[in-house]
């Protein structure tokens, strides 16, 4: 009946006392404590509530084996980090940012092929939030950005390849394809607006890692993405690491990213060799 301020005494018995007797136990719980935490004015108390609601997600994974016996499909333990996490995040007043934005990050790395798409958005956005007050973050964001904007990539395209199958889930998984494009955008939303995704930043931050990381294949290909998808192709740094991805695995791509490099310095035979081979 949605009464919860009085299911949370009988609910709280019986949790206690038997973590293994129902499956739904955890979510009835979450979903009373988290009406108890709307609807409390004092702070005091309301923190006491949302301490509770993260212990509800830490008992869920210490009997976790236990409850998923009785489960047909059963969670894992990165799952209901992810909704702590959340939980977290929406309900702690006021937000240690640096805390959520760590429990993010360590959540999301242990199963980053599973993690959903809340998780995702959670970690744009806080670390958004952290960026536009703290410069030194600004590389941070740039990681979060390059795994969440991956993440979200390698999802939307496995649910439009399932989608072209034609078979009879084909219509879920356009759904599903259309759910992680919008997460796509949003991503991209997060980092343009965190005051990092601009060339002047990406310019200061990388061009001492690129030299640093002239035969780091993958690190010189995230440069290249990043300030390729923010528009900064005419920044040295950009041009530095496609001349020393070039060097390494030779492209179209990066024999163009040459060509403009030698064309901005002034060596137009040097780049018309560069756009020959591109």
């Amino acid at each position: 009946a949605k009464n919860y301020a009085e299911a949370y005494g009988p609910w709280k018995a019986v949790f206690y006392k038997h973590p293994a007797a129902r499956i739904d136990m955890y979510s009835i719980g979450a979903d009373i404590l988290k009406a108890m935490i709307k609807a409390e004015k004092d702070e005091a108390k309301r923190n006491e509530l949302v301490d509770e609601l993260m212990q509800i997600h830490d008992r869920h994974i210490n009997h976790l084996n236990a409850v998923n016996a009785f489960r047909k499909k059963p969670l894992t333990r990165a799952s209901i980090l992810e909704s702590k996490a959340h939980d977290y995040f929406v309900h702690t007043k006021p937000l240690d940012a640096t805390k959520a934005h760590a429990m993010f990050v360590e959540t999301l790395n242990i199963d980053p092929a599973n993690a959903g798409h809340q998780i995702m958005l959670d970690l744009m956005q806080v670390s958004s939030a952290i960026a536009k007050k703290k410069e030194a973050h600004r590389e941070q964001i740039i990681k979060d950005y390059l795994l969440t904007s991956e993440l979200a990539a390698k999802n939307y395209n496995k649910a439009k390849e399932n989608a072209a199958k034609g078979d009879a889930n084909a219509a879920t998984y356009e759904k599903m394809a259309e759910m992680w494009d919008k997460v796509k955008t949003n991503i991209d939303g997060y980092f343009i607006n965190s005051g990092a995704a601009n060339c002047e930043s990406l310019q200061a931050i990388y061009a001492p890692q690129v030299e640093a990381n002239k035969e780091n294949l993958d690190f010189l290909k995230q440069v290249i993405n990043v300030m390729a998808k923010i528009g900064c192709k005419d920044q040295e740094a950009y041009m530095a690491a496609a001349e020393y991805a070039h060097n390494i695995e030779p492209t179209a791509g990066s024999a163009a990213g040459c060509a403009n490099r030698y064309f901005k310095k002034g060596d137009s035979e040097k780049a018309v060799e560069f756009m020959d081979q591109a």
